[in-house]
């Protein structure tokens, strides 16, 4: 719990749209973001920023870029919130006093892999309604972690444009599924909040497993 608590000791507000990590730079501090949506983009030569990855509260911003000279994405805040940075060499102490923290941390970056795997597999399948099902049922999975209040909706601070992006679709297509997944009784809209109606169906159109629901963790050792 010391070396949790050292890796979030300095909390920091962020306002819309600041920059958290930018393209092209050495990466020298990680942020535990604990509330508030950021989202990953990729800068193209054509200006366009399409976005490949959304952290939520709990996540850990830059840790997939730890083994590489620059980073390859920009990190934006899509919301106002907070984060605690940190220097990237301080995981050399928990890695080294903790064990079992270091294994719970790569277990987490696992998960998220196989989440990141789930996408892929939708992003070979011409099914616009699974491909939007497996985005909000890993995105209400994932923030109910931090939030056992959550039960079956969440508020989304992204854009249509921005849900495509991250599926694969037009931002037209996003809008037309979306409602035809509201008209068939799957989910409901209002504002930016969303509430999933028929979880079950859900998961099955979109043959989605929840990664955190059924974990072995035998591998990780005991507390000394």
């Amino acid at each position: 719990m010391d070396l949790l608590e050292d890796l979030e000791k300095s909390p920091t507000s962020f306002i819309k749209d600041d920059i958290i990590i930018r393209s092209e730079t050495a990466l020298d501090r990680l942020y535990v973001l604990t509330k508030g949506w950021v989202i990953a983009e990729k800068m193209s030569h054509a200006d366009s920023r399409p976005i490949v990855h959304v952290f939520l509260p709990g996540d850990i911003i830059g840790f997939s870029e730890l083994p590489f000279q620059k980073t390859s994405y920009q990190a934006r805040s899509r919301t106002s919130g907070i984060m605690c940075p940190f220097p990237s060499s301080r995981l050399s102490r928990l890695f080294v006093e903790s064990p079992r923290l270091a294994r719970l941390i790569f277990a987490a970056v696992t998960i998220e892999r196989a989440e990141q795997e789930d996408r892929a597999s939708q992003f070979c399948r011409n099914n616009a309604a699974a491909k939007l099902a497996l985005f909000v049922l890993q995105t209400l999975d994932r923030l109910k972690l931090l939030n056992s209040n959550l039960r079956d909706q969440f508020q989304c601070p992204l854009t249509q444009q921005e849900i495509g992006d991250l599926v694969g679709l037009s931002s037209v297509h996003v809008s037309r599924t979306f409602s035809q997944m509201e008209a068939n009784g799957l989910i409901q809209r209002h504002k930016s909040f969303l509430k999933v109606k028929d979880y079950d169906s859900l998961a099955e159109m979109s043959d989605y497993r929840n990664r955190y629901g059924s974990l072995n963790l035998d591998w990780v050792p005991a507390h000394p």
